[in-house]
């Protein structure tokens, strides 16, 4: 591949413990402890080495200070340009569907041959929805890719290799690419390039909220001796439970 123009989705990191707080059932997110995926550094990084002579441009949905962070750090890596989109609740599992719909009309005809994103739990369902939208070949937890389009994506058994096809979106897992820590030339320049912002006007819909689930199960304790059908009890309860069915 050469001259290859690139898109990447960048997400702040949550799996810090310090990156978030419970207090009465409210769930609050700290600033100064959330920073850019490693899965995004990957995407990033990847995408770098992937371009040639084209581009790599970042997006994010992140809020406020953490949107910039995030993006000045993915510059650092080498990327191109960012734009960060304003206006619209990125924690919101409610909006996944809103901000698919939001950066396909952005992609939409501007030539990108790959879209990006680092993989977690949200990302197959959104990149998925993108992919619809853009009419994009799709990819998921890709742990390999090279020049070639040759690719390995990982699996709950195993893996799957083969040839992408392009244009494509992938989600990328963190062992796609090792990133090299930015020098401090890198962050330096970072700081000084322009962000693009780009408000979104909110939807009409319900906004839902995020609380910790406090619930405290019943305790339920059969002794064998005493009751034969114990074990009969127990498989009710946990289907009860949904655990089983």
């Amino acid at each position: 591949m050469s001259k290859v123009k690139i898109a990447v989705i960048v997400k702040k990191e949550f799996l810090s413990s310090k990156a978030y707080t419970t207090h009465r059932q409210k769930v609050t997110y700290h600033d100064e402890d959330l920073f850019l995926s490693k899965s995004d550094q990957a995407a990033i990084s990847l995408a770098v080495s992937l371009k040639q002579d084209g581009q790599v441009d970042l997006f994010s949905f992140e809020k406020g200070i953490v949107g910039e962070r995030v993006l000045r750090e993915g510059l650092s890596y080498g990327a191109d340009t960012a734009t960060l989109f304003t206006g619209i609740d990125p924690d919101d599992p409610m909006n996944s569907g809103q901000i698919a719909q939001v950066l396909a009309k952005q992609l939409k005809g501007q030539g990108y041959d790959l879209v990006l994103t680092g993989a977690n739990c949200e990302s197959a369902n959104f990149a998925a929805r993108l992919a619809n939208s853009l009419s994009y070949n799709f990819y998921d937890q890709v742990s390999y890719f090279d020049a070639n389009k040759s690719f390995e994506s990982q699996l709950d058994r195993g893996s799957l290799t083969g040839t992408a096809t392009l244009p494509a979106i992938l989600t990328i897992t963190e062992e796609a690419k090792n990133p090299k820590l930015p020098s401090f030339l890198a962050l330096e320049a970072a700081q000084k390039v322009e962000i693009n912002k780009i408000d979104i006007k909110p939807s009409n819909q319900e906004v839902s909220e995020i609380i910790a689930d406090k619930r405290k199960g019943k305790k339920l304790i059969w002794n064998l001796d005493d009751e034969p059908d114990a074990v009969e009890k127990l498989v009710e309860a946990l289907k009860q439970d949904g655990i089983l069915k």
